[in-house]
């Protein structure tokens, strides 16, 4: 599929003044190789967020695409009470950015995307 684009556009720019021509390819160029860094950059997906209460602990399951490589940054905040887990290389496939959890201390669970990675937000 890229080869034919590329034909195509190179076939389009020919036609064009030199200076033209030259940023058309360039920019072209740019658009083709953040399209392959973005597919090599999310490797990663998390697909479903549940929680539960299991006896006396709440139990939050993160349900992703393949096993990370290692695990996720994190840090807490004390005002409001919330801990944060950070997924390099990841998507949100989850169909959702926010959960309602409601299940002890927890109250719900954020998803948000940046970049290449997905931040998972618990909301106590």
């Amino acid at each position: 599929m890229k080869q034919l684009i590329g034909c195509s556009a190179v076939a389009f720019a020919s036609s064009m003044p030199g200076r033209v021509r030259k940023w058309l390819l360039i920019a072209f160029a740019l658009v083709l190789s953040a399209g392959h860094a973005m597919a090599v950059a999310q490797d990663n997906a998390i697909q479903e967020v549940t929680a539960s209460q299991q006896g006396g602990n709440l139990v939050v399951r993160i349900a992703l695409k393949s096993a990370p490589a290692s695990a996720p940054a994190s840090f807490s905040i004390a005002a409001p009470a919330r801990i944060a887990l950070d997924f390099p290389r990841t998507t949100n496939e989850s169909g959702k950015n926010l959960i309602d959890a409601n299940q002890g201390d927890l109250r719900s669970i954020n998803l948000v995307t940046a970049g290449d990675r997905t931040r998972l937000v618990l909301n106590l």
